[in-house]
C-alpha cells in the first residue's frame, strides 16, 4: 500500500479485513457469511486471503464468500506456496513465497487500469485455457518494511469476530 499516495485520494480504496481469530477460534458458519457480505458492501477490486495447510477444510467456504464479489481472487501464504495448484480451480492468481510486493503490484496494474499486466507480476501462478503457467521467482526485498507505515492507521481496517464485523483500530488490536 502506498500510504502517500492514499492520503492525498479523496476517497480511501485501501481496507484491511483481519481475520486473524482462526487461530485461536475457528470462524463460524456466521462469521463466514459476514465476510460475504462484507465484501459485497465493499466491492473490492482485488481480495487476498492468506492460506495455512492446517485450516484447509475451512479455506473452502471463505473462498466461497470471496466469489460473492467481482473482484480479482488471490491466494497466499504458506499452503499456496506448498500447494499452489489446489487453488486455481478457485481463484484467479496463487501468490508463491513473499507476497507483499505481489499484492501492492496487483493493487497498482488495476489502478492503473492495466490488469492484463498482473500475468507478467513475479511469484504468480495462474492457469490460461486450463493450463497453470507459473511465473519467475524473485526473491523479497528485505530493505523494505511491508508490516508498519506511520501512516497505516489511515487505511480501514474491519475485524470479524464473535459473530459481528466491527471497524477497528490496528495499532490496539497488534500491541
Amino acid at each position: 500500500i502506498n500510504y502517500e499516495n492514499l492520503l492525498s485520494q479523496e476517497s480511501h480504496s485501501e481496507v484491511i479485513l483481519n481475520g486473524y481469530n482462526i487461530d485461536v477460534n475457528v470462524w463460524t458458519h456466521n462469521e463466514c457469511e459476514l465476510l460475504g457480505d462484507l465484501l459485497e458492501e465493499l466491492k473490492p477490486d482485488i481480495v487476498g486471503l492468506t492460506t495455512r495447510t492446517v485450516y484447509e477444510k475451512y479455506i473452502g467456504h471463505i473462498i466461497e464468500q470471496m466469489k460473492k464479489v467481482p473482484a480479482i481472487k488471490l491466494v497466499g501464504g504458506f499452503g499456496a506456496t506448498i500447494n499452489p495448484t489446489r487453488y486455481l480451480d478457485d481463484v484467479d492468481y496463487v501468490c508463491i513465497g513473499e507476497g507483499e510486493q505481489v499484492l501492492i503490484s496487483m493493487a497498482e496494474c488495476v489502478d492503473k487500469s492495466l490488469k492484463d499486466n498482473i500475468r507478467h507480476i513475479p511469484n504468480l501462478a495462474y492457469k490460461i485455457s486450463g493450463e497453470v503457467v507459473f511465473n519467475r521467482m524473485e526473491k523479497p526485498d528485505d530493505s523494505e518494511d511491508y508490516f508498519y507505515h506511520p501512516q497505516m492507521d489511515k487505511v480501514l481496517h474491519y475485524d470479524i469476530d464473535n459473530n459481528a464485523v466491527g471497524k477497528t483500530n490496528v495499532y490496539i488490536d497488534y500491541i
